[in-house]
């Protein structure tokens, strides 16, 4: 598992948690981080944060879902799920 927050708190106490419920956490503060490693690493879940300060979760899962799938990266979906 991924988890992308930039609240140091937050995140550790998510981290924690999670970890705690026996999964594998890998923890990032940022969204350039968080692209680094799923493109690295290609994790089965992430947590992203939608309100990051250097690249937005929006954004980061529209790079990310679009380097995947050759969609639009400026592509804001409304509603969770698959993008157009």
């Amino acid at each position: 598992m991924l988890l992308v927050e930039d609240d140091a708190a937050t995140r550790e106490g998510y981290r924690q948690y999670l970890t705690g419920c026996g999964m594998a956490v890998t923890a990032v503060a940022n969204g350039y981080e968080a692209l680094v490693h799923a493109s690295s690493a290609a994790p089965q879940v992430i947590v992203l944060d939608l309100g990051l300060p250097d690249i937005d979760g929006w954004k980061s899962h529209a790079v990310e879902e679009g380097a995947q799938h050759g969609r639009d990266p400026d592509h804001r979906p409304d509603r969770f799920g698959p993008s157009p």
